[in-house]
């Protein structure tokens, strides 16, 4: 199948056909067959030339895939190669996010998050989402030896007037988190 996939990258491929390729790559992830997807996107995706849209979306299977694999230093790389490439889209950076969290590069999670939050309305549920993984990365990083208090606190009170939006036991953990750092 790789060598098949690689070459047909090589030919120009009608688009019903490409489309029956990332159909067949969907089918993979979802039988959690990651590193063969993985593979498989990385070889199509030169097929894909002059096509930003569906290189993009090709690059963020590669990369779910990549991450749901265990491979997040390459997940990390691809993400950070497809922020470059597509700078504004909004699931790329939270692809970035995730790949760096997997890779456990907590502050380039945590940038990935400001990214997504500052391109996103206040109080909206993925900036609502944002801010929660924010300040669970600042956390993290605290109990590393760094200081992350005062930035926590900061972040608190941003997403405090959209309490109201979270669901219960998100805002119960919420509440609890940043009590632990003397957040008013």
């Amino acid at each position: 199948v790789a060598e098949f996939i690689a070459q047909l990258a090589k030919q120009s491929i009608p688009a019903g056909q490409q489309r029956e390729i990332y159909q067949f790559l969907l089918e993979k992830e979802r039988a959690e067959a990651f590193l063969q997807v993985a593979d498989l996107a990385a070889r199509f995706y030169p097929a894909l030339a002059g096509q930003p849209q569906d290189q993009r979306q090709l690059q963020l299977l590669r990369i779910r895939a990549l991450t749901a694999g265990g491979d997040g230093d390459t997940a990390f790389a691809a993400a950070r190669d497809m922020v470059s490439a597509f700078p504004d889209s909004g699931d790329g950076w939270v692809a970035y996010a995730a790949a760096a969290q997997a890779s456990n590069r907590l502050f380039e999670a945590e940038r990935g998050w400001a990214k997504i939050t500052g391109a996103t309305p206040d109080g909206s549920p993925r900036w609502l989402e944002g801010m929660e993984q924010r300040i669970a990365l600042l956390a993290s990083l605290a109990e590393t030896g760094e200081q992350q208090g005062p930035r926590i606190c900061e972040l608190a009170g941003q997403v405090k007037p959209y309490r109201h939006n979270m669901a219960q036991g998100v805002r119960a953990e919420f509440e609890k988190s940043i009590q632990g750092y003397g957040c008013p």
